[in-house]
């Protein structure tokens, strides 16, 4: 995790451009950066992880006068930059940076980041088309924000804080932000909790024109490309076990990729199934991890946690005995979280502040398992739906009820957490 403060414009304000960076040192403490130029600043906090010399520091410039800000990984970069290489590009360092500047070199913006497989939010500035670029991966993974300070000026950052300290006129949102997070735990697309403070849309890139200041934002991938219809019908007609060779297979490729790092990688470990499987797979392979858990005071998993050392061999680091304090870390949780998030975050962090005590930069996890496998409540609702209002009889049943019941239809076409659930 590294962060950035990115100034678009002619105004720059050095003081605050540098007070903002400093404000989210949090996310790159190993060292800092600023690169001043005629109509733009670029402010980068390191954290290394990929190439962990000096040559890989950021803002980055190239032969060309090119410039870029990046906060992420590309976990195929060393398959591209073989391909680069191939065709004749020479490299000065082995992290993915200078991967991703010659890509964009070769194939041009948006055409690289459909070929980066990893987690980025990038600032690119383009000499020749004196253009500047900003992007968010395909799945939001990495934040990047950004503020209007007049119609000629514009701030991007990894944080909301950075564009507060630099504005210095930042007010909450009650109206468009508080109230949906009350009902899904999320802010509306592209808003924050405050005032004219925006985040980009994952998958999507943002450009300005610097010599007019004409800017546009596009979207460079949709999810349904994901889908291949031809695989879809040919795993359809698969029994399980020829299924589960297909995903434990692509499993294990994205865990070796995500494992590739110059920094000391471990897990964060629950005991449960997901993060089990990772650091399963792991061990499996034969490679040695550390594993980083909250111990819950109240509710204990030890006999998981046992059951699974037992199997696999990897060292565990524990935080317990913390449960009574822990209401104490909200604040400081909502600062880092720049919104109201899930509880269990203060636990997460606590585990997280072990590992980095002990030296590690990255942890894998097992995020994002239940919606990939469709395990939450409100998944299990929608087929329930679904099975209901395909029924033969379900319509007549139906317009039946509903003259009996008025509303009774509308169980059936919103969720239906507050019909099954009694």
């Amino acid at each position: 995790m590294c962060g950035f403060l990115a100034y678009i414009g002619d105004n720059l304000n050095s003081k605050r451009l540098e007070s903002g960076l400093s404000s989210i040192l949090h996310r790159g403490p190993d060292s800092s950066r600023i690169l001043k130029q005629k109509n733009f600043a670029f402010g980068f906090n390191r954290l290394a992880i990929q190439d962990l010399s000096d040559k890989s520091m950021q803002p980055m410039i190239d032969f060309y006068g090119n410039s870029i800000i990046y906060n992420g990984e590309i976990y195929n970069f060393k398959e591209i930059k073989k391909e680069l290489e191939s065709i004749g590009y020479k490299f000065k360092t082995n992290g993915d940076v200078e991967v991703i500047m010659k890509s964009i070199l070769e194939w041009g913006f948006e055409k690289s980041l459909n070929k980066f497989e990893g987690m980025f939010a990038i600032i690119y500035y383009s000499k020749k088309e004196n253009r500047v670029y900003a992007c968010r991966d395909c799945f939001g993974i990495k934040p990047i924000f950004y503020s209007f300070l007049s119609k000629k000026e514009i701030l991007f950052s990894s944080e909301i804080k950075a564009i507060a300290k630099y504005k210095d006129n930042v007010e909450l949102d009650f109206y468009n932000s508080i109230n949906p997070i009350f009902f899904t735990g999320m802010p509306p697309k592209e808003k924050t909790m405050f005032k004219d403070i925006f985040s980009l849309n994952e998958g999507h890139i943002f450009t300005i024109d610097l010599n007019k200041f004409n800017y546009k934002t596009d979207s460079f991938f949709k999810i349904e490309s994901l889908i291949d219809p031809d695989l879809y019908k040919e795993i359809s007609g698969m029994g399980k076990s020829s299924i589960t060779n297909i995903y434990k297979k692509d499993l294990s490729r994205n865990i070796k990729q995500h494992l590739v790092s110059d920094a000391k990688c471990g897990v964060l470990f629950s005991a449960g199934l997901d993060s089990s499987i990772i650091a399963g797979e792991i061990s499996n392979s034969g490679i040695k991890v550390d594993l980083f858990k909250y111990e819950n005071d109240d509710f204990s998993d030890k006999k998981f946690t046992k059951s699974f050392l037992d199997f696999s061999k990897q060292s565990l680091h524990e935080v317990s005995g913390n449960d009574d304090n822990l209401i104490f870390e909200l604040p400081r949780l909502i600062y880092h979280y720049e919104t109201i998030n899930k509880s269990e975050g203060v636990a997460l962090s606590k585990a997280c502040e072990l590992s980095r005590n002990k030296g590690y930069k990255a942890l894998l996890t097992g995020d994002c398992a239940d919606e990939l496998f469709a395990v939450y409540i409100s998944a299990q609702e929608y087929f329930t739906k679904s099975f209901i209002t395909n029924l033969k009889s379900f319509d007549k049943l139906s317009s039946f009820s509903n003259k009996i019941i008025p509303g009774f239809k509308e169980l059936f076409s919103s969720d239906l957490g507050h019909f099954i659930s009694p």
